[in-house]
């Protein structure tokens, strides 16, 4: 079995992440963002992705707080008054950007539109555009 490289307990953990976004709630000019989070928790991203991922071996207890913490982090982002404003395209950067969970936003695609045909210069369709 390998061995768990986070230091805290579950409960230790889950009291950090609380701690983290109350802090955020009691201060509505704190912009709260992924590295900030993780930081608070003592925790890199690799770490934390294996957290996420997990639903045995050493981190098996801690999956769900970290995909929870990661769906409250994106509340934030969506929501927060500290993104509003000039700070909005910030707040949606850090949206696109894959969190511990692998999830993110993205743009919306548009279908593909099949091949365009550009021509330069007079040519047989040209019709009178050069003449």
């Amino acid at each position: 079995m390998a061995k768990r490289r986070y230091p805290y307990g579950k409960e230790e953990l889950e009291r950090r992440i609380d701690g983290y976004f109350a802090a955020l709630e009691n201060d509505p000019t704190r912009r709260g963002g992924p590295s900030d989070l993780l930081s608070a928790l003592e925790l890199d991203m690799p770490t934390a992705i294996q957290m996420a991922q997990e639903s045995a071996g050493p981190y098996r207890r801690y999956g769900r707080l970290m995909r929870r913490a990661a769906t409250r982090l994106r509340a934030h982002l969506e929501t927060s008054p500290a993104w509003a404003g000039s700070n909005g395209t910030k707040s949606v950067f850090l949206i696109k950007q894959p969190l511990w969970d692998g999830l993110c936003y993205a743009d919306r695609r548009e279908p593909a539109a099949g091949d365009v045909r550009v021509v330069f210069g007079p040519g047989p369709d040209g019709g009178e555009a050069f003449g």
